[in-house]
């Protein structure tokens, strides 16, 4: 597999996050002159824009560690999905070195299978032969037996 060849040689790219966002601008600590916030309602605005600071913040936090979670769940599946392509090749490379050994083995056998059988042939030849030279000594004796 081509694809899984190229991605064990190159590393994925870098993961780089997102840029943080600027948080709003905190208000200055005391209401502009002439206008007509109280004390205590400007205490009340800057306490909600520092809340919303710190909410953006722990949102952008979360949004980082679920990006982070992603990128770990799908490197693990890559690896996981590598590993079986791994074990798959080398089952794959098993079979075939005993398909190869088990062809090896018929091949020996039928070699073995012909030579008995031509051991055979040729014993079976010398067994006519015998017979054939006890036929002949018999008609020879039977031939000295009648002159």
């Amino acid at each position: 597999n081509l694809s899984a060849a190229f991605a064990s040689v190159v590393p994925p790219p870098a993961v780089v996050p997102p840029p943080k966002p600027e948080p709003p601008p905190s208000p200055p600590a005391n209401p502009p002159s002439g206008s007509m916030v109280s004390g205590e309602q400007w205490s009340k605005v800057t306490e909600a824009a520092a809340a919303i600071g710190a909410s953006m913040e722990k949102a952008r936090q979360e949004e980082v560690a679920a990006t982070k979670a992603k990128l770990e769940a799908a490197a693990k599946a890559a690896l996981e999905a590598q590993a079986a392509n791994r074990a798959r090749h080398e089952a794959k490379l098993k079979a075939e070195a005993e398909a190869a050994q088990a062809q090896r083995a018929t091949q020996q056998a039928a070699t073995q299978q012909a030579a008995t059988q031509s051991l055979y042939a040729q014993y079976v030849q010398v067994q006519q032969a015998q017979l054939q030279h006890q036929a002949l000594q018999l008609q020879m004796l039977q031939a000295q037996h009648l002159a």
